[in-house]
């Protein structure tokens, strides 16, 4: 856990596709709170946008994530929908 707590950069890939147990949420909630606090950089990457955060992941980190981002929406088909259709 200490790794990726003070990792240089950290990335979180797909985010809140996770089984939201209580263990999970607290988990990610250490992790945000540490790079918070600490203000390590960090990249979030997720299908779900800032207001769904908070029902996902509870509001603690949610806010956290949503402060220190910049947010980014990319917009567009999904490519394995895409490539599944072009090799059917």
């Amino acid at each position: 856990m200490d790794a990726v707590k003070n990792a240089e950069l950290l990335v979180l890939d797909d985010l809140g596709s996770e089984n939201a147990t209580e263990w999970v949420r607290e988990r990610i909630f250490v992790i945000v709170n540490h790079r918070y606090r600490a203000k390590l950089p960090t990249v979030f990457t997720s299908n779900i946008g800032p207001k769904d955060l908070a029902a996902q992941l509870g509001g603690r980190t949610a806010s956290r994530i949503i402060s220190m981002c910049d947010w980014i929406s990319l917009e567009g088909e999904d490519y394995r929908e895409t490539e599944a259709r072009r090799n059917a």
